[in-house]
């Protein structure tokens, strides 16, 4: 797909991207998931946005990867939030995201900056065996249970 533009499009039942390659840039900026959204292993080849979207199911990028930058500011997962292995290439943006189910993300590749600032965490967050070769930013960010940071980095 060349440029991709989603914004504020609501999609009905399960949503599949599985194996896609946006060669342009990809906007779902505030468009809703009813079900599950499956981007495992979507390669992203310029900017991608998912900022303010909201993932009502599942949310599965798997072994996506993202070559500029990604935003996924504000988005709102309510199911399983599953990143696991996916590379960031660009800096990833999950400043003021909320996360309120399980945020699998193991071993993801952040080669650039990674926001998480004003997050919300659930207490099944987990970036074992994760990447970030930059700066990575947890300020003001809520976890609940009132689980240690350090947590986020252990296997269960």
């Amino acid at each position: 797909m060349r440029h991709a533009r989603f914004e504020r499009t609501t999609f009905l039942g399960r949503t599949d991207f599985q194996h896609a390659v946006f060669t342009g840039t990809a906007r779902f900026g505030q468009a809703s998931f009813t079900d599950t959204a499956g981007f495992t292993e979507a390669a992203f080849g310029q900017e991608a946005s998912f900022a303010g979207a909201g993932f009502t199911g599942d949310a599965e990028f798997h072994a996506a990867s993202f070559a500029e930058e990604a935003w996924f500011t504000g988005a709102e997962f309510d199911g399983s939030a599953d990143f696991t292995a996916a590379a960031f290439t660009g800096t990833a943006w999950f400043d003021a995201a909320a996360f309120a189910g399980d945020a699998g993300s193991h071993r993801v590749v952040f080669a650039e900056d990674a926001w998480f600032s004003d997050a919300f965490f659930s207490p099944d967050a987990r970036f074992a065996g994760s990447t970030f070769a930059r700066h990575v930013w947890f300020n003001r960010t809520a976890f609940a249970g009132g689980a240690p940071p350090e947590q986020l980095f252990r296997d269960r």
